[in-house]
């Protein structure tokens, strides 16, 4: 890795006759960047959940590139839709990322993001991706009752007040204590 190797060669003939020497060189370079950062911006507790107050139309991605990337270098970006599409390094992408914006999915699917770095020697690194599950819907409300209110009227009388208020609560299905 970073060394050089240098090739020469002549031609001699059948009569003795040797050409001028000609070379090439070149630099060994083998070693990829690290892997891009890939952040579901809209999932902004990064739960891996993006939830009723998290949405707010599309869904924003934000790609960063690691130490060591340059403009030229590429960025390869894997699409929810697995499409990838290829941008390249910019100074405005080096200095604050690549930010993209998505359709959101349907409710419960997942929406995925990832991306790799290719070098301009070639060298393309490992992936990294952010996934996120679209729960945007609301639960019931819980179940209130005043239970010292026995018929229910909304009026607590003196037959029915028997020392505290008893309140109970019922939480709804899907809902966590």
């Amino acid at each position: 890795e970073g060394q050089s190797i240098t090739v020469s060669a002549t031609i001699t003939d059948g009569e003795g006759n040797t050409s001028v020497s000609a070379s090439d060189t070149a630099t060994i370079d083998t070693s990829a960047l690290a892997a891009p950062g890939v952040e579901i911006t809209e999932d902004i507790n990064n739960d891996g959940v993006i939830n009723d107050t998290e949405l707010d139309g599309k869904v924003g991605v934000k790609i960063t590139v690691p130490v060591g990337g340059e403009i030229g270098d590429v960025l390869n970006v894997t699409n929810p839709d697995g499409s990838v599409t290829q941008h390249t390094i910019t100074q405005a992408i080096l200095d604050n990322g690549l930010v993209l914006e998505y359709d959101a999915p349907a409710e419960g699917q997942s929406i995925t993001v990832s991306a790799t770095i290719t070098d301009g020697e070639g060298n393309t690194s490992v992936s990294a991706s952010d996934t996120a599950t679209i729960d945007t819907s609301a639960l019931a409300a819980p179940g209130v009752e005043i239970t010292e209110d026995i018929n229910n009227d909304g009026v607590i009388n003196d037959t029915e007040l028997d020392g505290k208020v008893g309140v109970k609560i019922t939480v709804p299905v899907g809902g966590e204590i």
